[in-house]
């Protein structure tokens, strides 16, 4: 299920963030093996006798001349590293036609988290499910579809009393991602504002789509 309607939902972290973003993997692996051989080629050997003596175009004393160079190169090489495996998780976001003045953008992981769980409380409550109001592009990638902030606080309410009813320490999170977007929306409704649900995913600095102007979190 996760990996069809819900593809951001997997295992986190080492070569699963790594295969999550193909492109920056190829480009922090070439970085870092030009540094590696940099370093290799340009430091100083252990002793007269080694055999990276004979490869370096450079003295003994021209390698500590370049040696900070070479650390310098590194050191980048080790923040590509350490972006290439950081691999938070996903939020889920509100993402309006004119701006309402909520705030949200920051907030929203629980709700991407649990989405599943979601849905299938909608399905129970007879409501739309969550995840049916993610954006979506318009034919050939137009304009985006909106949703009636009504049906987005029926959807919402009914689950946020859900949550509460349950009562579980643990959706403390998840509480307070649905009170923000429940007061979102109701904004939304006075001033008649469309809404959609927005995938924003730090880890592959990617969203659902095309954001375009005249959208707002």
């Amino acid at each position: 299920m996760s990996e069809g309607r819900y593809p951001w939902i997997r295992a986190r972290g080492g070569l699963h963030a790594i295969r999550a973003k193909p492109d920056f993997a190829l480009q922090s692996a070439l970085l870092i093996g030009g540094c590696l051989g940099s370093i290799l080629l340009d430091a100083p050997p252990l002793s007269p006798s080694s055999p990276f003596a004979s490869c370096s175009p450079f003295s003994q004393g021209a390698r500590q001349e370049f040696l900070p160079q070479v650390l310098i190169l590194a050191a980048i090489a080790a923040a590509f590293l350490a972006v290439l495996l950081a691999d938070p998780p996903p939020t889920l976001a509100p993402l309006f036609r004119r701006r309402v003045g909520a705030e949200t953008g920051s907030h929203g992981k629980a709700l991407a988290e649990r989405m599943p769980q979601l849905d299938h409380d909608a399905a129970l409550l007879g409501v739309v499910r969550p995840s049916a109001f993610r954006l979506v592009q318009g034919p050939r990638g137009g304009a985006a579809v909106w949703h009636d902030p009504a049906a987005g606080l029926r959807t919402f309410l009914g689950l946020q009393a859900v949550v509460d009813l349950r009562g579980r320490p643990e959706d403390e999170e998840l509480r307070e991602d649905l009170r923000r977007l429940v007061q979102a929306l109701e904004r939304a409704l006075d001033e008649d504002v469309g809404f959609c649900l927005v995938l924003l995913d730090p880890c592959t600095r990617g969203t659902d789509g095309p954001l375009g102007p005249g959208s707002f979190f």
